[in-house]
């Protein structure tokens, strides 16, 4: 599933729409381009975690992010 809001809707609800997913899978996945500095920050400030660099369809490259939910770091523990 691929999630894309608005600039106008703000980080807030973004962070509301991320907390519902984590209640809901293990894993979230995110990508974006190598000079979208804000996106990068956001991401990692929300506890994402730079996985590498991958290339959509179009052979284009973005920076990789995977968070993973509470519940799966207590089935690790």
């Amino acid at each position: 599933m691929r999630c894309l809001t608005a600039p106008s809707t703000g980080w807030l609800r973004r962070a509301e729409v991320i907390a519902w997913c984590l209640e809901h899978c293990e894993s979230l996945r995110a990508d974006t381009h190598a000079d979208n500095k804000i996106m990068q920050h956001l991401l990692e400030k929300n506890g994402f975690a730079r996985c590498g660099i991958i290339h959509v369809e179009d052979g284009t490259p973005r920076v990789a992010y995977q968070k993973l939910s509470a519940t799966v770091h207590m089935k690790e523990e």
